[in-house]
């Protein structure tokens, strides 16, 4: 059977495990690919989308095959059957026979492209079961076409594949036409080519005669390999080759109406070493036994790739898809016997039944156990959903009435409608479990920093925890049962850890208290908007002081704002060196949030071609290698020509993340017809609701140049119904300068949502500050400010906000109107530029296995309306 004697099994047990470890990793990667790649597109990809990039992706794993052939044929030297060489003379000697081979090369092409639109639209488990069915494409062409004899047994064994595949498919959440109909035409292709190559070459006979060579110039010598005809992989690589070519050009043709996505370059690679890797080994395997043997080892090895990519992705099975593929395993048992003519046994029955199990131990060990608790979770029944089971929509930050910070979902059911869950609106069951068992189930007890609920359900923003008829949440385990209940075009989500060097807490009297002690208020604005634009659902955030041996995290977001002094390093030398450790500690994909240099006007242009000095490039430089597209949000162009010149390309000029806080769609329009409103009632003579935020003036020079500001704010406070919003203990000195302001006008704020929500009642925003500006934005106000340094300015720059000149603001004060009227401003530009930025957001999270807040996917998605131009004075 093992063909060199008992001293051979070691190998084959290696070649075996090579076989599967190499097939269940090339179906990860490849779906890997297009799940990141489908991910960054800021809109739903259209099928020409899928297929350019599915035929991108077949192009490299058979180019890369065919070149993994022609290594393989190099090393076996000069005597060996060319395949090359081989295709040459058969195309000058019997071109229909020529033919015939590049008919294999297509339709092996066309079978590979389709199995990958199976993975880009459903997933590797549900293509793997519908793949089983393959044998009994084989059985049909084989009766049919060839005329083969017909055998009951045989066709008993393909009935229970397709019962079972059937039974396991129509259970699983990816099901989908598309997906379907793509793994059924591979069915259908690849036993074509299958067919034609039985048909034309012969299966088992002996090699061809060799072929007459053509007449070639004496100089060139051919070895003995040129004519033979190849075998096993070689003939593979061959046709791998020539169908490469053919997807090639497809995808040529396809990028003259299509725009090709950047494709990850790592997990491609991965995936098509994957499928070449897996093709060669089954070739070494079956060389050393028979082909009954080697045909029930496939068999199990579409078991092994399904248990495989189930704990790879976290996606527990339900016990009818783990049923279905019992089923399809016993019958692909019974095929490959009869075919064989070999007795069927009951050790073949059994063996087929506790392979799964067994696989399911063995996918474990591979994957470390890193995305599950434990391989016992998928072995009990899933329970299914009983009538009564609701889902009840709550805020992930500040739940249970503030007495959970952040409460996140183990799995996330993401679908387009409830089916037949209803929308409940009492948590109390919930959060009596979760407080309970954190141990904090008396009133007087502090906050739970992060609770967890097993399964949520998310519509469009809208995010609940599913709740049985007796009010508790139901296990993460349900999961699938719920999203067979909601739709089959639902996605179950696993939920990843991420820490943060800051996170954002909701408000409570700790954390105000804590807040209002700062130096800076505006940090919380920033802060907030960082913590805030992932999705707190899917995502468990934690501090970064978590990370360390052992530790569940899975990504990390350095937040940051002044954290790079390029004049004075000494000043941030321990905020660098924080970082530092975190990003060491942590090592797991990781991306900044808003980070950026603290300059002066002057310092303009020093800063192109100014670098990083050694602890910030040494930071920097370490990011960059635990990330693979550019992954650091910087402050805006300035910041990012300064990594430039220290050799770190992987920067985006994002502005800051409190860009992301207002959840309006088109919060352009917002602000626009405010804008409008506000500038009526000025020309009208009425009073308007004003704030103003007071400047941070470092130095003797920027005292006196905005000194001219300063004196008009008196004046407005008069005039109008004014605010002061304060930032820092020197801004209320300067406000008790002047008598005749009440100081029940003067305001702070320790909390983000309360700051913002109190700007959606203003009329207008006329700050010095970046994060009073932002505050106000957020809330949909109008605003402007003035940059009082290079820092904002690069900002506004990076943002497209409203700004009043420097050299504007100081001029001469007139009327509130006409300062309006100088403030530069295009809200078309600011939405489109603010959606860029959120969908590179989106990206950058994408990166780490991340998602976006769902409430910015909304915003995404919505359609985007262009604000008409101000009506004329």
């Amino acid at each position: 059977m093992w063909g060199d004697g008992k001293d051979a099994l070691p190998v084959v047990a290696l070649l075996v495990a090579g076989w599967y470890i190499a097939n269940a990793g090339a179906a990860f990667y490849t779906k890997a690919v297009f799940r990141e790649v489908v991910g960054n597109f800021n809109i739903d990809p259209t099928f020409a989308d899928r297929l350019l990039l599915c035929l991108c992706v077949t192009t490299v794993q058979l180019a890369v095959t065919g070149v993994a052939g022609k290594v393989q044929n190099a090393m076996c030297g000069s005597a060996a059957a060319c395949p090359w060489r081989y295709l040459r003379n058969m195309y000058h000697e019997d071109r229909k026979t020529a033919y015939h081979l590049a008919l294999v090369a297509g339709c092996n092409a066309v079978g590979t492209a389709t199995t990958n639109i199976g993975y880009i639209y459903g997933s590797v488990s549900l293509v793997q079961v519908l793949k089983s069915m393959e044998p009994a494409m084989t059985y049909l062409c084989d009766v049919l076409i060839l005329g083969s004899p017909h055998d009951p047994t045989a066709l008993m064994g393909v009935g229970l594949v397709i019962a079972g595949a059937c039974y396991a498919s129509f259970n699983d959440t990816s099901f989908n036409a598309m997906s379907v109909s793509a793994a059924l035409t591979s069915n259908v292709v690849l036993p074509v080519r299958n067919i034609i190559i039985k048909k034309v070459f012969g299966s088992g006979a002996p090699a061809p005669p060799v072929l007459p060579s053509p007449q070639v110039s004496p100089s060139v010598k051919e070895s003995p390999g040129d004519n033979r005809k190849p075998n096993g992989f070689a003939m593979f690589a061959l046709i791998s080759s020539m169908g490469a070519v053919l997807t090639a050009v497809t995808c040529a043709a396809l990028m003259t109406t299509t725009v090709m996505q950047p494709i990850p370059q790592q997990s491609t690679f991965l995936a098509a070493s994957g499928y070449a890797a897996y093709n060669s080994f089954s070739f070494m395997v079956l060389g050393h036994m028979s082909p009954v043997l080697h045909a029930l080892l496939n068999v199990f090895k579409r078991a092994f790739t399904i248990v495989v990519n189930i704990q790879l992705t976290n996606t527990p099975p339900t016990m009818e898809f783990l049923i279905g593929l019992c089923i399809s395993i016993i019958g692909l048992t019974i095929y490959v016997k009869a075919k064989k003519k070999s007795p069927i046994t009951t050790k073949d029955v059994m063996r087929g039944l506790v392979f799964v199990l067994v696989s399911l131990v063995l996918a474990d060990l591979v994957t470390g156990g890193k995305r599950t608790k434990t391989v016992a979770q998928y072995i009990p029944v899933v329970r299914s959903p009983k009538l009564g089971h609701k889902y009840v929509p709550f805020d992930a930050w500040g739940a249970c009435d503030g007495r959970v910070e952040q409460l996140s979902c183990e799995r996330t059911v993401v679908a387009k409608s409830a089916g037949a869950l209803q929308q409940g609106d009492d948590m109390s069951g919930v959060c009596a479990a979760v407080l309970a068992g954190a141990g904090a189930a008396d009133e007087g007890e502090a906050q739970l920093v992060n609770g967890d609920v097993g399964v949520c359900l998310q519509i469009g923003d809208v995010v609940g925890v599913v709740v049985g008829a007796d009010g508790v949440g139901v296990a993460a385990g349900d999961a699938q049962s719920v999203a067979a209940q909601v739709g089959t075009d639902a996605e179950v989500v696993p939920r990843i850890v991420m820490a943060m060097n800051v996170v954002y807490r909701p408000p409570s009297p700790k954390h105000d208290l804590k807040r209002s002690k700062d130096t800076n208020l505006g940090n919380f604005v920033w802060s907030y908007g960082a913590a805030r634009v992932i999705d707190p659902y899917t995502t468990k955030i934690v501090q970064a002081s978590a990370c360390g041996k052992g530790s569940e995290v899975q990504a990390l977001v350095i937040a940051s704002a002044n954290a790079l002094y390029l004049r004075k390093p000494e000043l941030v030398v321990g905020h660098i060196q924080g970082y530092i450790s975190h990003v060491r500690n942590c090592a797991a994909p990781s991306a900044v949030f808003g980070i950026g240099i603290q300059a002066e006007f002057k310092d303009e242009e020093w800063l192109k071609t100014a670098g990083l000095p050694d602890k910030q490039h040494k930071l920097m430089e370490l990011l960059e290698s635990r990330m693979e597209g550019k992954a650091i949000g910087v402050r805006g162009q300035v910041t990012e020509q300064a990594l430039l010149n220290s050799g770190i390309t992987k920067s985006s000029p994002l502005g800051c993340p409190s860009l992301t806080i207002a959840r309006d769609p088109n919060l352009a329009a917002t602000m626009a017809r405010r804008w409008r409103a506000t500038r009526e009632k000025l020309e009208a003579g009425k009073r308007i609701r004003l704030v103003l935020t007071l400047p941070a003036l470092h130095t003797p020079e920027m005292k006196e140049r905005f000194a001219p500001v300063l004196k008009v704010f008196p004046t407005l406070y008069e005039q109008h119904d004014t605010r002061f919003v304060l930032q820092t203990p020197q801004d209320r000195a300067w406000t008790k300068k002047y008598t005749q302001i009440d100081q029940n006008h003067v305001l702070t704020f320790n909390d983000t949502d309360s700051w913002t929500k109190y700007m959606e009642g203003v009329d207008l925003v006329f700050s010095t500050r970046i994060h009073g500006t932002m505050a106000a934005i957020g809330g949909g106000a109008p605003a402007f400010v003035v940059p009082t340094d290079f820092r904002i300015q690069e900002l506004v720059d990076a943002m497209r906000i409203p700004y009043l000149p420097m050299e504007e603001a100081v001029k001469p004060f007139s009327s509130l109107q006409e300062t309006m009227s100088r403030v530069v401003r295009d809200y078309g530009v600011f939405e489109k530029n603010r959606r860029s930025k959120i969908a590179e957001y989106k990206s950058i999270l994408a990166g780490m296995g991340a998602r976006l807040h769902p409430q910015l996917e909304t915003v995404l998605q919505a359609p985007l309306e262009i604000p008409p131009p101000d009506l004329p004075s």
